[in-house]
């Protein structure tokens, strides 16, 4: 009776021991050669991922007449600030002339952007305008930009590319997997005639813990115990 109302206390549970195949693209490519012209022709290709935009960060007054941004302009260029100037002619705050850090395509015109992004650090423009109406931009500060050289890039395209080798290498090696498997190879024959590794698991139960009550690390990822306790 006592064996019977305590049985969890007298049950194991199942255990399996599996033999596991990784094809895994990172350990493929640490083993695949990048040529100097395929690193080449990737940097060309690639290019635009290289390419750091300048940014700036920029105040903005804008005024309905010319006549407003005219005074603006000559209180600027005797000196004054350019907040306190927008509050005292063009009635705006602090939050209204910031645009923040923004890059060339942030203006909604070329002909701005281009006067903006040709002036200096702490430079003010002269009225400008456009559709809008009329502005006077001052730059605060300048993040410039660039195009990084393939030596600055090599190590870290060099990956890129090798990944890119080996999945196209992991798909070709699983057709050549199955195609043993499906000869009647085991797993550790088909691993052996691709020289692959196999990890081996003495013992798991469903919930990926160990005979000792310790969860068995070395798990694949994805749904690899319902696979393996679904496995004859």
């Amino acid at each position: 009776k006592f064996h019977k109302d305590y049985a969890g206390r007298f049950t194991a549970p199942e255990y399996r021991a599996v033999s596991v195949l990784r094809l895994e693209a990172a350990d493929l490519a640490a083993n695949i050669s990048v040529s100097d012209e395929e690193l080449k022709e990737g940097f060309e290709a690639r290019e635009d991922e290289f390419t750091k935009k300048e940014f700036r960060q920029i105040k903005q007054m804008i005024f309905a007449d010319e006549k407003g941004a005219q005074k603006a302009a000559e209180a600027l260029s005797q000196g004054r600030d350019f907040a306190t100037v927008a509050k005292e002619i063009a009635n705006m705050d602090a939050s209204a002339i910031d645009l923040g850090r923004i890059s060339y395509s942030h203006l909604p015109f070329p002909e701005l952007a281009d006067v903006v992004f040709s002036l200096n650090s702490g430079e003010n423009s002269s009225p400008l305008k456009s559709p809008l109406g009329w502005h006077l931009f001052r730059v605060d500060a300048i993040e410039p930009g660039g195009v990084k050289t393939l030596d600055e890039v090599r190590d870290d395209l060099r990956k890129t590319i090798a990944r890119e080798k080996a999945i196209d290498s992991l798909y070709e090696l699983s057709n050549k997997l199955e195609d043993y498997l499906g000869g009647g190879a085991t797993v550790e024959e088909a691993a052996g005639q691709l020289n692959l590794k196999v990890l081996k698991i003495a013992a798991v139960d469903r919930n990926g813990m160990g005979p000792g009550g310790s969860p068995i690390k070395t798990l694949p990822a994805g749904d690899f115990l319902g696979i393996a306790f679904a496995t004859d």
